[in-house]
């Protein structure tokens, strides 16, 4: 699935957020491509992110949802990285 089939449901408000999420998956994408952090940010992760926070209205919260499953020291770097 692409970003653009993944978010056929999520709210237009999100606009600015979205356009925030992708800048830092690629970020973050970069980072692990540097060998700076262990794991990247998905296409699939990001998908459930800009969803969770559509539902939330919380994108802060959102992220730090969806990146739980990493270990805690990760997961925190991540959401700060945010």
């Amino acid at each position: 699935i692409g970003m653009a089939e993944g978010m056929t449901n999520v709210d237009d408000s999100l606009e600015k957020d979205v356009a925030r999420l992708v800048s830092w998956a690629n970020a973050c994408r970069e980072a692990q491509a540097k060998k700076s952090i262990a794991v990247t940010i998905s296409t699939r992760r990001l998908i459930h992110i800009v969803r969770t926070a559509s539902i939330l209205n919380d994108v802060k919260e959102a992220v730090s949802l969806c990146v739980a499953r990493f270990d805690p020291l990760t997961s925190e770097a991540l959401v700060k990285f945010w």
